[in-house]
């Protein structure tokens, strides 16, 4: 048996080596359960008990089931509009004839505020003295 790690060859040269790994993690606050924490007693190492529990508590009534109507019942005409009035409406009609060119300004009709100078309005600028 040769001293050394696995399969040691003292003939060879090896290179020391190191690893780049980052610290392990180290938690700052405890990880255990606080005070208010509390094991049935019922639970056991291998699970809860097997033994049956028993109560004298009633059991609950059933509640209503949903019952939806069935086919003969089912008249769509009788519900009511839920989101719209009616349901779009599309024609091929030509446009009316009360319709008028909106006179809107053009590219030119206004004027913006100055981009150089003492009054930019995007940057502020030192304090002006006379």
């Amino acid at each position: 048996m040769d001293p050394g790690y696995h399969q040691h060859d003292p003939s060879r040269c090896r290179a020391p080596a190191y690893s780049m790994a980052s610290r392990r993690f180290q938690m700052l606050e405890s990880c255990s359960p606080g005070p208010g924490y509390m094991v049935p007693t019922n639970m056991t190492m291998r699970g809860k008990d097997g033994s049956p529990a028993y109560s004298i508590y009633g059991r609950p009534k059933d509640g209503v089931t949903f019952r939806t109507p069935g086919p003969g019942r089912y008249s769509p005409e009788k519900a009511g509009k839920l989101a719209y009035p009616c349901p779009p409406n599309y024609s091929m009609a030509s446009r009316t004839k009360d319709f008028q060119n909106e006179q809107t300004p053009g590219p030119a009709a206004y004027g913006l505020p100055p981009m150089l100078g003492p009054r930019v309005i995007s940057k502020s600028s030192a304090p002006n003295y006379s």
